[in-house]
């Protein structure tokens, strides 16, 4: 699944915020009742549940046949931060991008996916997982 994320405005009237919706590209939504507070995430849920966050970092993926040169041209043309790269196939090499926690690393993801360079990047989500 690639996931893009295309985030909606994010407008809030009082303390407590009304649900907001972000919109993946293939029709998966996650919601959010929470603000960030103190550099902290939001909880954002998806239509199983499933709670999830954004702690910082963006994974972003390039072609196998994209040049480490290349892609670290481009981290300095972005004016971002490689920071390890975390998967290499035949495919694709997918590397960690800094970001900041919370929105800020939706929003990074968002504006990285516009490039022609990368295939597709998308938030570092921490999911929480239940023990069957």
């Amino acid at each position: 699944m690639h996931l893009t994320a295309f985030a909606l405005g994010l407008i809030c009237a009082s303390a407590v915020a009304a649900p907001v919706t972000y919109r993946w590209h293939d029709g998966v939504s996650f919601q959010t009742s929470t603000q960030e507070k103190g550099g902290k995430s939001p909880v954002f849920r998806d239509a199983s549940g499933m709670r999830r966050s954004l702690p910082g970092g963006v994974l972003v993926a390039f072609r196998a046949s994209t040049s480490e040169a290349r892609v670290r041209a481009w981290a300095k043309a972005q004016g971002v931060k490689l920071l390890k790269k975390v998967v290499a196939s035949a495919e694709r090499v997918i590397w960690l991008v800094e970001s900041p926690r919370g929105i800020a690393s939706l929003n990074l993801a968002n504006r990285i996916h516009q490039s022609e360079t990368v295939e597709y990047a998308s938030p570092n989500w921490l999911v929480q997982l239940e023990a069957k």
